[in-house]
């Protein structure tokens, strides 16, 4: 039974891990490639609005200028979210969350449970990255969600009476 458990923990772990740098991977992809085409197609439209009005020169010098205005605001934003970012977190409420192990219970359930309970505790924005990716990935690969159903079976299920 052990082994099996083992076998399942390797597998969901290996997809996890897979499934969580492909989902990164795309998601960083898409962005850069819809950036891309949003701002080329921005700067070609405006260059085309200038060249109606004024020489070509003119409306190309304008229009290079413009990108560069945009990349110094996007410059600013990104280093004010830094910044913002890096900032020491400061509880919402006032009250920590309740989120010591649980005496009840001594199963190698229940210690992995409240093995993930302190390890949340202790990091906190850790663990909302871990839950944001974890949802990417189980959202978008079916072989994991049954690979993790498989194991929530195998380790809910009573293990059959030895004779």
């Amino acid at each position: 039974m052990t082994g099996m458990i083992d076998s399942v923990k390797r597998r969901v772990a290996s997809a996890v891990l897979w499934g969580v740098l492909a989902a990164i991977a795309l998601l960083l992809i898409s962005i850069c490639i819809a950036a891309a085409i949003a701002f080329a197609l921005l700067a070609f439209y405006f260059y085309l609005h200038l060249s109606v009005q004024m020489s070509s020169p003119i409306a190309a010098a304008a229009t290079g200028g413009m990108a560069l205005v945009l990349a110094a605001l996007l410059a600013v934003i990104g280093i004010l979210a830094f910044r913002i970012a890096s900032r020491p977190g400061r509880p919402l409420a006032g009250r920590k969350p309740d989120l010591q192990p649980s005496a009840a219970g001594s199963g190698p359930l229940n210690a992995a449970v409240d093995e993930a309970a302190s390890w949340i505790a202790k990091n906190p924005r850790a663990a909302v990255i871990a839950a944001f990716a974890t949802g990417s990935v189980f959202g978008l690969s079916p072989q994991l969600r049954k690979a993790v159903a498989d194991l929530i079976v195998a380790a809910v299920r009573p293990s059959p009476p030895r004779q």
